[in-house]
């Protein structure tokens, strides 16, 4: 049996910012001064060099500032910066793009007006904490939720309309509610590897859509779409194509367990579950390109082993299911209105044959269906996306150690901590009439465009489900710090599937997860018989 735990976890705030083409400071970040120590300047003149396509003098002044920092005496290295001081990290992130900027580009210097404004725009979207973390004086670090005060009387009722902007109103009334709490924590950074960055600042200002904006044109590696702005009619569309090609890892092994409890929070089914995935197109890191996928439009392969067992207690005992095991195969497109080609084996007649990918069907525990699951994105084509905003928000935060916990009244609540991080809000409308959903509403990571939760609405917009992501910092993770420093994205530790209808919760906790590190490609051919 999986402990289900109490909760003990994090708050969440939202401050809306501008994401246009000339990017401001947003409200509530510590404000960017100027500091005129010699390691920060010559930081500053770097920075300003790379956004200009000055590449060979931002290497120079970059070098510059780090031969500042080695400099300083230990004492000096221990005091306290100011909020607007750069990091040493930052400014080797910084100079390493720069130099593969140099190289590519060595005689090459575009300093035009509109250029600058992309290169700058799309560092600030990689880099929202550059000059210092988000901060808001209603939920100090340590903040502990239990504390909070939002009953929804007369004497609470302003303060939880004053935390309205921190978070969905529906995760709100459910704090408010009593059915979690949780402890802030100070802001993780985690910016992508640089080879991304690097890719997105010299591929992504000319992609465009094409074929009814089904695939991309000129796009090779990096954020296809890094400066969004909500007043754009597609910008919907962008984010959504953004989150499908967001950092990750190329090669993927992740080995879960998955429990299935309802309303009693009786454990009423359970299975162990082994998903590998590989991307063969549009990588940053080019090794991992396979150029003989691209003329089938294949861009993504996954294998999913279901290991059904029996994990029941209490009265859910009287229901056991026996079900086999299964092994699936599917292959994504590049082209958004292409659906999944699918395979399954069964293990008893060792036969492969191909099935339909539903992304509708009924999934997991029954408090999800398919698409809930869908890592890769799914058919972009088959929803209206709009992008509702961009704001400071509170969400889970991302953890230092190798696993999660879940808990609270529904038992699917991230207990560790929260933290305030910069989000863009998608809604995603179903453009199917016999589609379950009426629509959701995404909270997408403004850094990484990873979710941190997706909240579901029904046919009648009455909050029907909710999904909860929890990520762990890969500088901390021991099997992630194997494979070595390219591994830079959150790293997904657990998910959480509430019904509230039903009254059903579904918990899949990763057990151990290899990025990167060595994955066959026989593992997608199912023994030869689903290769195209």
């Amino acid at each position: 049996m999986f402990p289900v735990r109490r909760i003990r976890t994090a708050v969440c705030v939202v401050l809306v910012f501008c994401a246009a083409c000339s990017p401001r400071q947003p409200v509530g970040f510590p404000p960017v001064v100027d500091v005129d120590g010699p390691v920060t300047s010559a930081s500053t003149t770097g920075y300003q060099a790379l956004i200009r396509g000055a590449h060979a003098e931002a290497v120079r002044t970059y070098e510059k500032s780090l031969a500042g920092f080695s400099s300083l005496t230990e004492a000096q290295r221990k005091q306290p910066h100011s909020a607007s001081d750069v990091s040493q990290k930052q400014i080797e992130r910084e100079l390493k793009i720069a130099q593969a900027l140099a190289k590519q580009h060595p005689m090459a210097t575009d300093e035009t007006p509109t250029r600058a404004r992309f290169r700058e725009g799309v560092l600030t979207g990689f880099y929202p904490y550059r000059r210092g973390r988000p901060t808001d004086s209603r939920i100090p670090l340590g903040t502990d939720i239990e504390t909070w005060p939002l009953a929804q009387d007369d004497a609470g009722r302003k303060d939880f309309e004053d935390l309205a902007d921190l978070m969905p109103r529906e995760i709100l009334a459910l704090i408010a509610d009593g059915a979690f709490s949780f402890r802030v924590q100070e802001t993780t950074d985690i910016p992508p590897a640089e080879e991304y960055v690097t890719a997105t600042l010299t591929n992504s200002a000319q992609v465009r859509f094409a074929d009814g904006m089904a695939t991309l044109e000129d796009y090779t590696a990096g954020l296809p779409f890094p400066i969004l702005d909500p007043d754009e009619p597609q910008a919907g569309l962008k984010a959504a194509w953004n989150m499908r090609y967001r950092e990750g890892s190329d090669h993927l092994e992740q080995w879960s367990d998955v429990i299935v409890l309802n309303a009693d929070q009786d454990i009423v089914d359970g299975y162990a579950s082994y998903h590998a995935r590989a991307c063969g197109q549009y990588r940053a890191r080019r090794r991992y390109n396979r150029p003989h996928w691209k003329p089938l439009g294949v861009v993504c392969k996954e294998y999913v082993h279901v290991a059904h067992t029996p994990r029941v207690s209490g009265a859910a005992s009287t229901r056991r299911k026996k079900r086999r095991s299964s092994r699936t195969v599917r292959f994504w497109y590049d082209d958004a209105t292409r659906p999944a080609r699918q395979w399954t084996v069964s293990k008893r007649r060792r036969r492969v044959k191909t099935t339909v990918y539903d992304p509708h069907a009924p999934s997991i525990g029954e408090s999800s269906i398919l698409e809930d699951e869908d890592s890769w994105g799914g058919t972009l084509a088959s929803a209206e996306w709009n992008l509702i905003g961009a704001q400071l928000a509170l969400v889970p935060g991302l953890v230092n150690t190798p696993h999660v916990e879940f808990g609270g009244r529904d038992s699917g609540y991230p207990m560790d901590a929260w933290e305030l991080r910069s989000v863009y809000v998608l809604e995603k409308v179903p453009l199917s009439p016999s589609h379950p959903y009426g629509r959701k509403l995404f909270y997408l990571d403004q850094q990484t465009f990873v979710p941190f939760y997706v909240i579901i609405f029904d046919a009648d917009d009455y909050h029907w489900r909710t999904i909860f992501y929890s990520y762990g910092n890969p500088e901390f993770h021991p099997t992630i710090k194997k494979v070595g420093k390219e591994v830079r994205v959150p790293i997904l530790l657990g998910q959480s599937w509430i019904d509230y209808q039903i009254q059903r919760t579904t918990l899949s906790l990763v057990s151990d997860v290899f990025y990167n590190d060595g994955l066959s490609m026989d593992v997608f051919s199912l023994n030869g018989k689903g290769k195209e």
